[in-house]
């Protein structure tokens, strides 16, 4: 059986991000076909058996972490799994290593192993760092920047590179990689899932879905919170996610007596996730910066009226999200105001965001990866 390797390393919490999800999903489809080892922290591991449901192949553990919080706690974990992850002794060769990132976690180890073994290299590039971002400041943001320039020359080295847009991957033929080598593909929506949870009443006016940083954008989401509650004092806003801002985000509602009108509620399994967005009205997504926009296109299928920043991650959902230029936190506030005060505007927002939703079909996503990661199987021979 021909076999795999796949490095995982970025988990910083229970949740997962929406890179790391789209490798386990196309991962499902083809989970009999291969003999797939992963590495990837204990926090990844139980999501990920979950998710694979009768996941009974290779696992290796590159730190054995406990939910982490506080930025440097966070950079030393990523240097010691980057660390471990060649260290193993006991990694069989594999005729493929995929790194679901071209983050230096996840880069560094997959090209060290794959000189090791000989092996073909996947990566997947599914966001790049802005060199500016009105949220971005200080040592951490110039040390990201640097360390994913690294990161991306190491890049260069795949034979094979999935994006999830036009974009990146016109950036990448811009910083010299060859074209040819580079497959833009697409993510998808649980569909089946998501229709099968019982529909809840509307206990929310606004639901945000996402990891709690800066670049989500979620001190703008609060900012836009407090326009709303002056024209509707009673409106409720549920935030749904964890992260590193999470403690300080709490802090701020609190001194600003706003527990009644925002809640905070962690870490949700998926059914509660899905199942507190269809409870919802409005999803309000202002985030700077994305490859994709995983919980926009939940949000989408959920029937949700959906708000957001005009990023290009956000092309191929047309109309069916309502698009606000990047910053502008008080036209976003006067959009949330005016869809919760027309609820023919709010019925058909979501009307546009449920129909372009149902082109995003996963099955067909992997099967279009696996046909061009089969072709490496084809080389390597």
């Amino acid at each position: 059986m021909q076999s795999i390797l796949v490095l995982i390393n970025g988990w910083r919490n229970r949740t997962i991000r929406g890179g790391d999800y789209h490798v386990l999903r196309v991962l499902k489809n083809c989970i009999h076909q291969y003999r797939i080892s992963l590495i990837m922290p204990t926090l990844g591991y139980q999501p990920t058996k979950g998710m694979l449901h009768n996941w009974d192949h290779t696992y290796f553990s590159s730190k054995n972490d406990k939910e982490i919080r506080s930025v440097l706690s966070l950079v030393f974990s990523y240097l010691f799994r980057t660390i471990k992850s060649v260290s193993f002794n006991n990694i069989n060769d594999h005729e493929i290593i995929i790194a679901s990132s071209h983050l230096f976690y996840d880069i560094i180890p997959a090209v060290l192993l794959r000189k090791r073994s000989k092996s073909k290299l996947v990566v997947y590039v599914f966001h790049i760092f802005h060199s500016f971002r009105s949220y971005r400041e200080g040592l951490w943001s110039s040390l990201s920047l640097l360390s994913e320039k690294m990161s991306l020359y190491l890049c260069r080295k795949a034979d094979l590179i999935f994006v999830d847009n036009d974009s990146i991957k016109d950036s990448l033929i811009c910083r010299g990689f060859e074209s040819d080598r580079i497959f833009v593909t697409q993510n998808g929506v649980e569909h089946e899932f998501i229709d099968s949870v019982k529909m809840a009443s509307k206990q929310f006016d606004g639901c945000f879905c996402g990891s709690l940083d800066k670049r989500k954008g979620i001190y703008d989401l609060l900012f836009v919170w407090q326009i709303v509650l002056k024209h509707f004092p009673n409106s409720k806003l549920v935030i749904i996610g964890q992260g590193p801002e999470y403690g300080r985000l709490l802090r701020i509602i609190r001194k600003k007596g706003l527990e009644r009108n925002i809640l905070l509620t962690g870490y949700l399994s998926e059914e509660q996730k899905i199942s507190t967005m269809k409870s919802s009205k409005l999803f309000i997504f202002p985030s700077y910066e994305e490859g994709w926009g995983i919980a926009v296109t939940e949000a989408m299928a959920c029937g949700l009226a959906v708000l957001c920043y005009d990023l290009d991650a956000y092309r191929p959902f047309g109309n069916g999200v309502v698009r606000i230029q990047v910053g502008k936190k008080e036209i976003l506030a006067k959009s949330v105001d005016d869809l919760l005060s027309d609820e023919n505007k709010q019925y058909d927002a979501s009307l546009k965001a449920k129909e372009a939703s149902k082109t995003l079909n996963w099955e067909n996503i992997a099967e279009n990866e696996l046909i061009q990661i089969n072709k490496l199987f084809v080389v390597s021979k």
